[in-house]
């Protein structure tokens, strides 16, 4: 028997093609065809009682099993309850303000990895797709990628959120996605993401610790601007990412309002030169090889 039948919600009832069910008091868009199933935006309500919410790798309805792709937009916007939200690592996308204004939100973590056993075998193909799409991504493409995300101001103003934990094909972080999130301290990125847009944690002004790593290629202005707790990047890309803005080739933007020379980078050893030279990069108190952070 799968071990993952721990982790699968069950629901019966009659299913068309493409309809709207409740499974554990979630509302799910399931594609029959498919086999896809997406959280949605309940209309009755029934989101806004929720203080735990768990997404599983897979549903099942009338002994089907779907798998679950997104969290899609407002799902759970202004939820006042909620406080803790658990996903398996392989949640392709969370739209547009799916958690905004969800004020006692504390904890978005992942599922344990025995509870979605096979899933990554299973569904391999399907994932495989999104790496391809990633590895041939270009500069001129940056505003018309479509891999994983996590949507806009998807998390504005969670001002209780202190920890994070993102699921493994996230490869855009969008505009505004963690706008004031005030509670966060530290962030670890996705280790798949390439592409920050702007604002992403604007004013999220107790983060003081921010990993990036070898897959982030660029950071748009505002990104961590007025993140005046700021005081450690630790950067595992092996070539400084750009920073851009719209008509510009640097952008300083990216960490307007923070001190920057009270501020430690920390880098692979092989790559303190380019840092050191590098425009934004070079403004840092401290430039120092990984080994020293650890």
């Amino acid at each position: 028997m799968r071990k993952l039948l721990i982790g699968l919600f069950l629901a019966i009832g009659v299913l068309t093609a493409q309809a709207e069910v409740k499974i554990n008091n979630i509302l799910f868009s399931l594609d029959r065809k498919a086999k896809l199933a997406t959280v949605v935006a309940a209309e009755d309500g029934c989101h806004a009682e929720l203080e735990t919410v768990v997404i599983p790798h897979f549903v099942v309805y009338n002994c089907e099993e779907y798998l679950v792709v997104g969290i899609g937009e407002n799902a759970f916007r202004e939820c006042k309850k909620l406080k803790t939200v658990r996903v398996h690592q392989y949640l392709s996308f969370i739209g547009e303000e799916a958690f905004a204004h969800c004020t006692a939100l504390r904890s978005f973590a992942l599922l344990d990895e025995d509870e979605e056993d096979y899933a990554e075998s299973y569904y391999q193909p399907y994932y495989d797709q999104y790496e391809a799409y990633c590895d041939g991504y270009k500069s001129k493409a940056i505003h018309s990628y479509t891999g994983g995300y996590i949507g806009v101001s998807a998390f504005e103003e969670c001002t209780a959120l202190e920890t994070v934990q993102f699921p493994k094909y996230i490869y855009t972080l969008k505009y505004g996605a963690f706008y004031q999130c005030t509670a966060l301290k530290s962030i670890d990125l996705p280790e798949a993401l390439v592409l920050m847009e702007t604002d992403v944690f604007w004013a999220c002004t107790a983060l003081e610790s921010v990993t990036m790593h070898e897959r982030l290629k660029y950071i748009c202005e505002g990104a961590f601007e007025e993140c005046t707790a700021l005081r450690e990047v630790i950067n595992r890309a092996t070539k400084p990412q750009k920073l851009l803005r719209e008509g510009c080739s640097t952008c300083d933007a990216v960490f307007q309002g923070i001190d920057l020379s009270r501020c430690t980078l920390y880098v692979p050893q092989k790559s303190l030169p380019k840092y050191r030279k590098t425009a934004v990069w070079q403004d840092f108190g401290q430039i120092l090889s990984l080994e020293e952070a650890e």
